[in-house]
């Protein structure tokens, strides 16, 4: 690729073999390295000390993230069960469960594989796992404590000198004091999303449209920070005092009453806590955020939510909520039909064969597909067109169905019948999700232009700017790039989206001949001719028949992996456990192939038949009459293909792209992939020899010879001839 480069990357970006970040910005590296990881663990850092301090002390606690000290009173309750010691458990949701789970899962609060094997947990607790934290490990110290000074420098991960040349010009433009912007890449494009797109290192909306943009910038972002804007100055005065003070995110002053508490407890100094929103409130949350197993709203705040339940929860649902009910009527009428989301008019003679079969009277249903499949699916994973869990279990689902489940509708359940009743009312209309009264007026243009007859688009938030994107944006149903900057998108249109296709485009074209050689080659993307020899190693054995299969990792291990974990090329659940796994092998995964299992064996074998064809997915028959269309280009012989959406455009894509009903990269094919496979192509290939020596070894990847003396202790236990293994973790 670029040997120059390489040399770098492989001395920094890849240091012993170990990928780090480099020298990107020294100055600027020096300020994270102290505040984003500290002592090889990712703290918020120095960005702000005096903030810093208080999370650290609530959400970060030396290097760890922990709940804090947001509520004590209310965290030593979550402290017990969610978290223990600043860490996250099961807690005490149910003690018999989680004795078991804590045993095994979760010890000490920590989760560890548990149980399942003392022996080998052991040797990965010591490693993968040191007092109940995931670290490197002792695994190999040496190679840790390479990749932490140069993986990871001062505990750092850092780009590393790539191509100081290169980089150089990406750390002033990708990286500026810190900030990631987009680079010279492209100057005359990059001034102006510089400008706007980017500026003193924040990302704005840019300048694509400036009359469009001085409202977004003025109320969506505000000195670099995305605010919500002017939309309602009278709610966002309140909203940036409080939504955004000081470029932190807080609940802002949307109501005093309510807030004093919630920012006292919900935000701290800028922190989002649990707090003290309200006790009274916070009571009945955990006694009734989780009632009987189930997440409720609980009474937060009785006074407070009914406001909210107004607005944002009505009779126990979130709904958009009373904000403006003009808002709202349009949504309900386009976005939403009658509490339900409709796929709109974006093709009434497309839509009308689609609502027929993935949209029936404004719900997605299963449709047509396969209705002799459906009808079986419709009675267990779908009824009168609504998912449901069917009778996969029916003792289950009845208490599920109760609670979970209703009438074939996910609802609430039973976790609180006040509040649910409301729920069910409202945010969730006869059972279905509906938008809310939240502001009709606004709606009326979103209607109008956010959704247009049930369907997204640009809307008229700026009639001048949308025409373009909507003529542009969206060009007989295909996104394109638009006229956002025309000359810009020239390029970009040419090579960004040909015939509505997306390729690299023209952006560099000197870097790109390179890139588009291998990287994308007809508007395809491959990976190039990366090495040839590499990939006849890798098709045979990382990819064998089109299959990806685990390789010879270590044959005396896959044999047993092999059995259980992969079968003839094909994963499945393996022998782990022959005990619990048996249930699980028969059903979960048949020779092979994970399939719906014999939990119910009626519903799997339509499910076989139509979703799933001798153990692989297909699209079944779902609609014989407006399949036949997308079976022959979309699924062939149960195959998703590229189908004959442009023919002149799939006739390369279906050679290359899909060629019998596999995805292929093309006549890139030789290159990024062959015989169906993705390989990595010709990109270096005295720089490949080295990498497919380690990283890549007999077509599988490895750690390779990195580090040998490191390596081979990783090869016995994390990787072996060349593959990632469990290791000698558990020879047994």
């Amino acid at each position: 690729m670029d040997k120059e480069w390489l040399e770098r990357w492989t001395e920094s970006g890849w240091r012993d073999g170990q990928r780090v970040a480099g020298e990107m910005d020294r100055e600027w590296l020096g300020r994270w390295t102290e505040s984003g990881w500290r002592d090889g663990q990712r703290v918020a850092g120095e960005m702000d000390r005096e903030w810093l301090e208080r999370w650290t002390e609530s959400g970060w606690r030396d290097g760890q993230r922990v709940a804090g000290e947001m509520d004590r009173e209310w965290l030593e309750r979550w402290t017990e069960s969610g978290w223990r010691d600043g860490q996250r458990v099961a807690g005490e949701m149910d003690r018999e469960w989680l004795e078991r789970w804590t045993e095994s899962g979760w010890r000490d609060g920590q989760r560890g594989a548990g149980e399942m094997d003392r022996e080998w947990l052991e040797r990965w607790t010591e490693s993968g796992w040191r007092d109940g934290q995931r670290v490197a490990g002792e695994m190999d110290r040496e190679w840790l404590e390479r990749w932490t000074e140069s993986g990871c420098r001062d505990g750092q991960r850092v780009a590393g000198e790539m191509d100081r040349e290169w980089l150089e010009r990406w750390t002033e433009s990708g990286w500026g004091d810190g900030q990631r912007v987009a680079g010279e890449m492209d100057r005359e494009w990059l001034e102006r999303w510089t400008e706007s797109g980017w500026r003193d290192g924040q990302r704005v909306a840019g300048e694509m449209d400036r009359e469009w943009l001085e409202r977004w910038t003025k109320s969506g972002w505000r000195d670099g920070q995305r605010v919500a804007g002017e939309m309602d100055r009278e709610w966002l005065e309140r909203w940036t005092e409080s939504g955004w003070r000081d470029g932190q995110k807080g609940a802002g002053e949307m109501d005093r009453e309510g807030l004093e508490r919630w920012t006292e407890s919900g935000w701290r100094d800028g922190q989002r806590v649990a707090g003290e929103i309200d006790r009274e409130w916070l009571e009945r949350w955990t006694e009734s955020g989780w009632r009987d197993g189930q997440r409720v709203a609980g009474e937060m705040d009785r006074e407070w939510l009914e406001r909210w339940t107004e607005s944002g929860w009505r009779d126990g649902q979130r709904v958009a909520g009373e904000m403006d009910r003009e808002w709202l009527e349009r949504w309900t009428e386009s976005g939403w039909r009658d509490g339900q989301r409709v796929a709109g008019e974006m093709d009434r003679e497309w839509l009308e064969r689609w609502t027929e079969s993935g949209w029936r009277d404004g719900q997605r249903v299963a449709g047509e597909m396969d209705r002799e499949w459906l009808e079986r699916w419709t009675e267990s994973g779908w009824r009168d067109e609504q998912r449901v869990a069917g009778e996969m279990d029916r003792e289950w689902l009845e208490r599920w169905t109760e609670s979970g489940w209703r009438d074939g509708q996910r609802v609430a359940g039973e976790m609180d019948r006040e509040w649910l009743e409301r729920w069910t009312e409202r945010g969730w209309g006869d059972g279905q999700r509906v938008a809310g009264e939240m502001d009709r007026e606004w709606l009326e243009r979103w209607t109008e232009s956010g959704w247009r007859d049930g369907q997204r688009v640009a809307g008229e938030m700026d009639r001048e700017w949308l025409e373009r994107w909507t003529e542009r944006g969206w060009g007989d149903g295909q996104r394109v790039a638009g006229e956002m900057d025309r000359e810009w998108l020239e390029r970009g249109t040419e090579s960004g989206w040909r015939d509505g296709q997306r390729v690299a485009g023209e952006m560099d074209r000197e870097w790109l001949g390179r890139w588009t050689e291998s990287g994308w080659r007809d508007g395809q993307r491959v990976a190039g001719e990366m090495d040839k020899e590499w990939l006849e190693r890798w098709t045979e054995s990382g990819w064998r028949d089109g299959q990806k299969e685990a390789g010879e990792m270590d044959r005396e291990w896959l044999e047993r992996w092999t059995e259980s974990g992969w079968r003839d090329g094909q994963r499945v659940a393996g022998e782990m456990d022959r005990k619990g796994l048996g249930r699980w092998t028969e059903s979960g995964w048949r020779e092979g192939q994970r399939v719906a299992g014999e939990r119910d064996r009626e519903w799997l074998e339509r499910g076989t038949e139509s979703g799933w064809r001798d153990g692989q997915r297909v699209a079944g028959e779902m609609d014989r009459k407006g399949l036949g269309r997308w079976t022959e280009s979309g699924w062939r012989e149960g195959q998703r293909v590229a189908g004959e959406m442009d023919r002149e455009w799939l006739e390369r894509g279906t050679e290359s792209g899909w060629r019998e009903g596999q995805r292929v990269a093309g006549e890139m094919t030789e290159s990024g992939w062959k015989d169906g496979q993705r390989v990595a192509g010709e990109m270096n290939r005295e720089w490949l020899e080295r990498w497919t020596e380690s990283g890549w070894r007999d077509g599988q990847r490895v750690a390779g010879e990195m580090d040998r003396e490191g390596l081979e202790r990783w090869t016995e236990s994390g990787c072996r001839d060349g593959q990632r293994v469990a290791g000698e973790m558990d020879r047994e």
